[in-house]
């Protein structure tokens, strides 16, 4: 067979093999020469004869002995250029610990001296000892600073006059993680992107030269005008959201779009792949920090169960089946009537448990459906998320939001208490709180009939209501999005409508936390800070595509759209909920406007949905849910 050809050496390997043994060599002259400065100094500059013999005889033995200190520490391993605190402490360490050796046997010398007169030349004098333990530190750690100072000076050279085509990029924040991107930056110039400076609200380093701070945050606008500036990255990814939006706003104008550095935990994926830069998310800037809830709970719910998550394809079903198998369940059954949706959770969430995940089609307001399943499965905790829930879609439909939101509320709850399930969770709305649409009236009625049943069943019967959904489908971002890409306008209801807002994986993780900690019969809310106004949340999506509010994408206003209410209801004052062991989940403390629905105004309602049609269904639901009242739509165009 033909001989293969030598494999190529990897680039830089050559450099490599050149420049470490001319490390070490300098390392060793640097620690000879502040030895032999040390007698120098100690003498006046004129050491007696016999104090140069003694130097040149030991320097061998102590410059072998602080490098192998040297090399246990570590030390010339580091890389020069990116010598740093850390690394000096390393080197001061080291040497310390040496001079501490050398002292030591300058005090037991002279015990030896009976034994061998060589002894003689061990006695070396404290005060060259004293200097030598200052000067050969600064001399190993300046050869190192030298050299990362020069590799600067020229990356600094370079970054002067960028290659075409390099993005013109401000950084935001100063502090190492700012400097260690822009170096990295320097040493990847495939990347086309030119860090021309730092803005920083940090006094001192405004102005300084080693960090090129160009100004404070506040000034960001101006800066980028005046540098010609064409991107930011922020180098603080744990910033408060609060400052993150005046931050944003502080580059209203600009046109600018603003990156984030990915935090060190983002970073650490399960393949421990670290990912590029990421534009600012709207979830940054909920104007609340993101709840946190302890798993414990969850995992004596969910390990080694047989859970079942309905409207699994659904923005809300699709994330809790993600979070349900962290857990590891023995079975987790996704149910949907979506065949395209149910397949692609499916996939993804099979791909980290295997078979344990398991498809099923699923149409919840058909009873022997819903009845086959539950008596295959068996499911130990069940997950209700199918549901209709598009507001003005629905007002011209409540047939068809009654029979999937209180029918299938209804078949599911029945067959998980008639198989024994443990748990079941209602996933509720804040629409359900004094109701001004079919689709509010539809779930509270749900609410309603599982208050009904848990008092006599023995499955732990709850639901969790919250507000919108950041990004979830049919919501208003991903419209706001599509309206922005086409180049506006954005339409926005009212000025001051104000809606609750949770990030997707908030509310799947409350849901499950829900089944958790629910004794039967509660309905669970989420405490979401204080509401958004519409018109602040079309704002922030504009500016985080790089234009400017009201110049680049316009916004008018269209009017309230029948059901809509300006605020929702979500309360968690003493009122209105009580506390439970989640500082941010309470227990609505829902006020009854009249006896709880009977079974036979429930069986009504539905009889209704399924003959007589949308105008009859709606006055049956109105009588089984009394504090219902339809909100009329308003005229707000401008």
């Amino acid at each position: 067979p033909a001989e293969r050809p030598p494999r190529a050496a990897a680039p830089g390997t050559r450099r490599r093999a050149y420049v470490v043994p001319l490390q070490r060599a300098l390392d060793v002259a640097a620690l000879a020469s502040a030895y032999f400065a040390a007698f120098f100094f100690r003498f006046d500059g004129d050491p007696p004869w016999l104090m140069w013999k003694i130097a040149w005889i030991t320097v061998p033995y102590v410059v072998l002995g602080k490098y192998a200190l040297l090399s246990l520490f570590g030390v010339p391993q580091f890389a020069w250029r990116y010598i740093g605190l850390r690394e000096a402490v390393r080197i001061v360490e080291s040497l310390a610990l040496a001079s501490v050796g050398l002292v030591a046997i300058r005090l037991l010398a002279p015990f030896g001296l009976g034994v061998h007169p060589a002894f003689r030349f061990l006695v070396l004098p404290l005060g060259v000892l004293a200097l030598d333990a200052v000067l050969a530190p600064i001399a190993i750690v300046g050869l190192r600073t030298l050299r990362r100072a020069i590799v600067e000076r020229r990356e600094l050279e370079e970054r002067a006059d960028p290659p075409m085509g390099t993005v013109r990029t401000l950084i935001i924040g100063a502090g190492e993680e700012g400097v260690a991107l822009v170096r990295s930056l320097a040493m990847h110039p495939e990347l086309g992107v030119d860090p021309v400076g730092f803005v920083d609200d940090d006094a001192a380093k405004i102005g300084s030269r080693i960090h090129g701070v160009l100004g404070p945050t506040s000034d960001a606008r101006t800066i980028a005008a005046r540098h010609g500036i064409e991107q930011a990255i922020l180098t603080v990814p744990d910033q408060p959201r609060e400052q993150l939006r005046e931050l944003l706003a502080a580059f209203d104008g600009a046109s600018i779009p603003v990156k984030v550095v990915p935090s060190v935990p983002a970073m650490i994926g399960a393949d421990g792949a670290t990912p590029s830069l990421r534009p600012v998310e709207l979830d940054d800037l909920l104007r609340r920090s993101s709840v946190t809830i302890s798993d414990e709970p969850l995992t004596a719910l969910l390990g080694g169960k047989v859970v079942l998550v309905t409207g699994a394809g659904g923005s809300i079903g699709s994330e809790l089946a993600r979070q349900i198998a962290v857990y590891r369940p023995s079975r987790l059954v996704l149910a949907d009537r979506s065949e395209n949706a149910l397949y692609e959770i499916h996939r993804e969430v099979a791909a980290r448990i295997g078979s344990v995940a398991e498809p099923r089609l699923l149409d919840v307001t058909r009873a022997d459906r819903v009845e086959e399943l539950f008596r295959e499965i068996s499911p130990a905790v069940v997950f209700h998320a199918a549901a209709h829930k598009h507001v003005p879609l629905l007002e011209s439909q409540a047939a068809e939001a009654v029979r999937n939101n209180l029918l299938g509320t209804k078949l599911v709850a029945d067959a998980a208490c008639a198989h024994g399930a443990d748990v079941f969770v209602l996933v509720s709305t804040d629409k359900a709180v004094n109701p001004s649409s079919v689709m509010g009236a539809t779930k509270r009625a749900a609410e309603l009939y599982l208050q009904s049943i848990a008092g006599h069943a023995t499955t732990r019967l709850t639901a969790v209501r919250f507000g919108n959904v950041l990004g979830s489908s049919g919501s208003v971002v991903p419209l706001f999005r599509e309206q922005i890409r086409r180049g506006g306008p954005i339409t926005v209801t009212h000025p001051e409508m104000r809606r609750y807002f949770m990030t997707i994986p908030e509310a799947s993780h409350l849901v499950l936390h829900a089944g958790a900690i629910g004794r039967g019969g509660e309905i669970f809310i989420l405490d979401m800070g204080e509401p958004i106004r519409i018109v602040d949340l079309a704002e922030d999506l504009i500016r985080l595509s790089g234009l400017v509010p009201h110049r680049d994408v316009k916004i008018e206003f269209s009017g309230t759209r029948a059901g809509e209410k300006l605020f929702e209801e979500l309360s968690v004052d003493d009122e209105c909920a009580e506390r439970t062991s989640h500082p941010k989940i309470f227990t609505a403390k829902v006020r009854a406007t009249g006896p709880r629905p009977s079974d036979a105004e429930l069986a009504a309602l539905i009889d209704a949905a399924e003959r007589l049609g949308d105008e009859a269904t709606e006055t049956k639901l109105a009588s089984v849910v009394p504090e219902f009242v339809r909100a009329p739509a308003t005229d707000e165009r401008r």
